[in-house]
This record gives structure tokens, C-alpha cells and sequence, in this order.
């Protein structure tokens, strides 16, 4: 399979704006559709949600984030998204690629550190 082609993927600031006060409660909405009764989802699928279906970017999910930063990045997006009372907006900011590995949650982001990231 070829790799997929970056202008296919969505970018930094479109999987972002998903996730601003002024779109959280959609997001929330998307999440309540796709989870599993565990309340887990495939990372990238709420993406595909507001952006509509891509190949190209859950391939490029599968091929750069392994099953267990999959995992921690799903867990804090879930966590951000069930806050209660209210859902609590965050950014996700993506490191240098070439550093060491790290996933990592703030009270309002997610840091991914080492990972290739959206363009």
C-alpha cells in the first residue's frame, strides 16, 4: 500500500477547531455515536466524523502511532470530552518528531512528542 498523500490528511488546526469551546459539544455528540459500550472509539474516527470518510488519514494513523499511543491519545480525548459537568476544550500540539516518544496530558492539551504529525 502507498503511503498517503499529506495534502489528504486534515490538518493541525482542523483536527484543533474540533475541540474549541465554540465545537466541543458536537464533538461530544460525534463521541456518544461512534464509542463502544467500554466507551473507547478508533482514534481518527471522530475526525472522519466532522470531516467526512478518509482513507488516507486513518491509514496514516495506523501507520505513525502504535496501538498503545493510539490508546493514550483516545483515553485523554475521551477524558477532555466526559468532563463533567461540561465537556472541557483543549488544544493537541505536536512536538518535535525527532525527539524521545511521549504522549501527555495537561489540564487543557494533549502533547505528542516524537510522533510524526497531521500537516
Amino acid at each position: 500500500m502507498t503511503a498517503p498523500h499529506h495534502q489528504d490528511l486534515p490538518t493541525q488546526a482542523q483536527i484543533n477547531d474540533q475541540y474549541t469551546h465554540a465545537h466541543i459539544h458536537r464533538s461530544l455528540a460525534f463521541y456518544n455515536l461512534i464509542k463502544k459500550h467500554n466507551g473507547d472509539y478508533d482514534l481518527g474516527h471522530l475526525t472522519v466524523k466532522w470531516y467526512g470518510p478518509n482513507a488516507a488519514w486513518l491509514q496514516d494513523i495506523l501507520d505513525n502511532y502504535g496501538t498503545t499511543a493510539q490508546q493514550q491519545i483516545m483515553t485523554y480525548i475521551k477524558d477532555f470530552l466526559t468532563t463533567q459537568p461540561n465537556p472541557t476544550p483543549f488544544t493537541i500540539n505536536w512536538g518535535p518528531e525527532k525527539a524521545p516518544q511521549s504522549i501527555t496530558k495537561t489540564s487543557n492539551s494533549i502533547e505528542i512528542v516524537g510522533y510524526k504529525a497531521p500537516p
